[in-house]
């Protein structure tokens, strides 16, 4: 009997994880179709929805609002976003060198093309 429980148990687990992961994927969809139509506010929830509730490791979430930041000028913001996609292993520090640049903060934005060189 408490095998059967603990099967139930785990295949419950799994499913959850499951559906969280088909949540995230599918919310993030409606983001870069909200990116795409021009509503960055909008992607930038849905992104921020995504990494809240669903998976706060989802690095194309995080690559994605640090677009929708450049596009309303928050290169601050952007910047942060794109260290994050980086160290969950997505190669956006291009991207991070022209947020820094538009900062005027040309020292981080050399540092930045640097380090993709070196990537």
């Amino acid at each position: 009997m408490k095998r059967i429980k603990l099967i139930v148990l785990l295949s419950f687990i799994v499913m959850c994880l499951f559906s969280c992961g088909n949540k995230a994927e599918s919310l993030f969809e409606e983001a870069r179709n909200a990116y795409d139509a021009g509503d960055f506010e909008t992607a930038i929830e849905m992104c921020t929805d995504i990494i809240d509730n669903y998976d706060e490791e989802y690095a194309l979430a995080y690559e994605l609002r640090g677009d929708a930041y450049v596009e309303l000028e928050e290169y601050s913001l952007a910047t942060l976003d794109y260290d994050i996609a980086i160290y969950y292993g997505i190669s956006c520090e291009t991207k991070k060198a022209e947020a820094f640049y538009a900062l005027g903060d040309i020292d981080n934005a050399i540092s930045s093309y640097v380090a993709y060189l070196d990537y």
